[in-house]
């Protein structure tokens, strides 16, 4: 029988590494930073259960996205309220630092939305919910990096058209595309 030879160029640590080969959506497009991994489920596939979208409306799915794929989605947000969010349940200690970002377009004209965490139970870690990121209808990524102030118990990724804190940022309804969610510790997200 003749010997089996590997060619040098496959290199199997390159390959299992850059796949999430249990959930390829857990981490977005199918690449995995093993240092600094996405902590929240379901990045593209916004019709889960898993985000709350009691005043945000799914309008399409399958849009054309950032990367060249079809995984954007179109949601409708309400006038000043929260409208897409999904809890990250786990003990988190005070002076954590943490990313939320996300790819979005507005599907037309001008708006913006708000973006951030708020704290499970502690009202002290809700964060980045009263500046207004100014969209266009091109794609931007839009992110939010804060400390935690206090421990908590989990923290919500919000996207919103209304201030969680104070209340004084109040904004219309907006309809846009949104693509590859992430929450991110340690770090800025890239």
């Amino acid at each position: 029988m003749p010997e089996r030879k590997i060619d040098p160029k496959f290199n199997i640590h390159s390959s299992y590494t850059k796949l999430n080969l249990v959930n390829p959506y857990r981490y977005g497009s199918g690449e995995v930073d093993p240092g600094n991994p996405n902590m929240l489920q379901s990045p593209n596939t916004f019709t889960d259960s898993i985000w709350n979208k009691k005043y945000a409306t799914i309008l399409s799915t399958g849009l054309s996205d950032p990367d060249g794929g079809f995984t954007a989605t179109e949601i409708s947000i309400s006038a000043n309220i929260i409208g897409l969010y999904q809890l990250v349940p786990f003990t988190v200690p005070a002076g954590n630092q943490y990313t939320v970002s996300m790819w979005m377009k507005l599907s037309s004209g001008t708006g913006g939305i708000v973006m951030g965490f708020n704290g499970r139970t502690k009202g002290g870690n809700n964060d980045g919910m009263t500046t207004l990121f100014n969209l266009t209808t091109s794609w931007q990524k839009v992110s939010f990096t804060s400390k935690l102030t206090v421990a908590d118990t989990g923290l919500f990724a919000i996207v919103a058209s209304t201030s969680i804190s104070g209340g004084s940022s109040n904004h219309p309804a907006v309809t846009l595309q949104i693509y590859n969610a992430k929450m991110e510790e340690g770090q800025q997200a890239t």
